[in-house]
């Protein structure tokens, strides 16, 4: 977004949270941060927060972009929904089908099935051990995907 449509999502922000005085120079380490986010994702991601926040305090820099990636991305799903994901498509498509059943599922769990490996899931006797490697895959594996999608706000490559 250029510094014009930067002016009119600070406006609605600042409009939005406390009177309290904002330090002299805030809006500009926002616009830095902010800049490579596409003007109508930055207006969602302000008024989705500001209809969120329990306190009348400008949300951090962090916060306003974990809204922006879940508006790109909003199907992003959590662990379990993820590890059920992955379980019915192994289910549906069988064990010797690797390539149906990967791309049958989110690729947030694509990508965690593949890093903990398709045959450990399909093979391994003890659910539970299985599991929790899935859950310390998946932690890192969505925020590698939403740091791409970040990455993809960059300037010249808006995503919105």
């Amino acid at each position: 977004m250029n510094r014009e449509q930067f002016a009119e999502v600070w406006t609605f922000l600042t409009a939005g949270v406390s009177t309290a005085k904002i330090p002299t120079g805030t809006d500009g380490v926002y616009y830095e941060m902010l800049k490579g986010i596409d003007f109508n994702t930055g207006r969602e991601a302000a008024k989705l927060l500001l209809a969120r926040t329990k306190t009348r305090a400008l949300p951090a820099v962090g916060k306003i972009l974990s809204a922006v990636v879940e508006i790109m991305d909003p199907e992003i799903p959590n662990v379990e929904e993820s590890w059920e994901e992955a379980c019915s498509a192994i289910e549906k498509y069988g064990y010797y089908q690797k390539a149906q059943t990967l791309s049958a599922v989110h690729p947030v769990t694509r990508r965690t099935v593949e890093r903990i490996g398709f045959e450990f899931i399909c093979h391994w006797r003890n659910q539970n051990s299985v599991k929790n490697e899935f859950r310390k895959a998946f932690r890192s594996v969505v925020q590698k995907h939403r740091e791409e999608l970040l990455l993809q706000t960059g300037e010249g490559r808006n995503v919105g």
